[in-house]
């Protein structure tokens, strides 16, 4: 009887490990902040395809899949311990509450190289002052320990389009870049040394095949 007992609470151990999360609710959308961390997300309402980008790695502007996607928005905490485990939980979450499916293809999309301007100093370190977020009417991006790459992944999600990184610059950076209207290139190049040429690519695109809306309790 012993022997039964341990086995079943070794049994719920795994499966409770297998589990991986920290933390993890979601529901219906609220009015507030959305933060990302290497440990996962919080936010009080956010839409779906923003939790699709950080369960499959492929940014919104990769995205395609059904209109109401960019406009269902849900409150979400999804952390985990490891981050290596937080995209096949978070894809198991997917499949399992909104019955996601999807498949991967590369089409040859509009996009935008970032490069690094030659002759120019990249002032990669640029982290936010209080001055800086006590402006208001900007848009901003950025963030802490943050490479090259993933800056292109939020610019190509402001920009809606694919943004390539060629600027060939390694290892993690505080940025803060800000902006007033359209000027995300102009701030790209006087804050950072990089610059936007439009351009086409051949990206990997995730394309959603079928999703539903999850009903949560007001």
């Amino acid at each position: 009887m012993r022997t039964k007992t341990a086995v079943l609470l070794c049994a719920m151990a795994a499966c409770a490990s297998a589990q991986g999360w920290t933390q993890f609710s979601i529901g219906k959308a609220g009015a507030g902040r959305t933060s990302f961390s290497r440990e996962g997300l919080r936010s009080e309402g956010t839409p779906l395809v923003n939790i699709i980008w950080r369960a499959y790695g492929i940014p919104q502007s990769r995205t395609v899949g059904p209109d109401w996607i960019y406009t269902e928005r849900y409150a979400i905490t999804a952390l985990v311990a490891n981050p290596a485990d937080f995209q096949r939980l978070m894809q198991n979450e997917m499949e399992k509450r909104f019955h996601l499916s999807e498949h991967h293809e590369v089409r040859d999309v509009p996009a935008y190289i970032m490069r690094a301007i030659p002759g120019q100093d990249q002032k990669r370190e640029q982290p936010c002052t209080d001055a800086d977020t006590s402006k208001k009417g900007l848009s901003s991006l950025g963030g802490g320990a943050m490479t090259t790459t993933g800056l292109a992944d939020q610019l190509s999600t402001m920009l809606g389009r694919p943004v390539i990184n060629e600027t060939g610059i390694k290892g993690t950076f505080d940025i803060c870049l800000q902006w007033a209207g359209g000027q995300a290139p102009a701030a790209l190049r006087d804050r950072l040394g990089l610059e936007l040429e439009a351009s086409k690519a051949n990206v990997e695109v995730l394309v959603v095949d079928h999703v539903e809306k999850l009903q949560v309790e007001l």
